[in-house]
């Protein structure tokens, strides 16, 4: 006899009191309830980090007149070391690597190029 006919045949000659379902369906609701709450937790997150990430992107298109000429030397530096990992020298140039999400925005831009648009 196979696994799901078992199970078939269990359930339907299975009976529970109302305690039990109603105890079970308190349970249920109360997960349920949970869930939601949860869920509407993530979305108002999700908003947060869309509204973050925009300002972000104002920010980075900004990013170059503002080092230029309105950014005090600390600022200017406290800028590049939120950019910025590894500053280095070598052989004669200054070499970096990018921090993320920046380095995800310029090799998205570099792969962009590569294919063509």
């Amino acid at each position: 006899m196979c696994y799901a006919s078992i199970v078939e045949r269990v359930l339907l000659h299975t009976t529970i009191t109302v305690e039990e379902w109603e105890t079970r369906t308190a349970l249920w609701k109360a997960e349920l309830t949970d869930l939601r709450l949860k869920l509407m937790a993530h979305d108002r997150a999700d908003l947060r980090h869309m509204q973050e990430g925009v300002k972000l992107l104002e920010l980075a298109s900004r990013a170059h007149k503002l080092f230029t000429t309105t950014m005090t030397p600390a600022e200017k530096r406290e800028m590049v070391s939120l950019v910025l990992s590894n500053p280095r020298i070598e052989e004669g140039s200054v070499r970096f690597d990018y921090k993320m999400p920046f380095a995800m925005m310029v090799n998205s831009t570099e792969k962009e190029k590569w294919l063509g648009d």
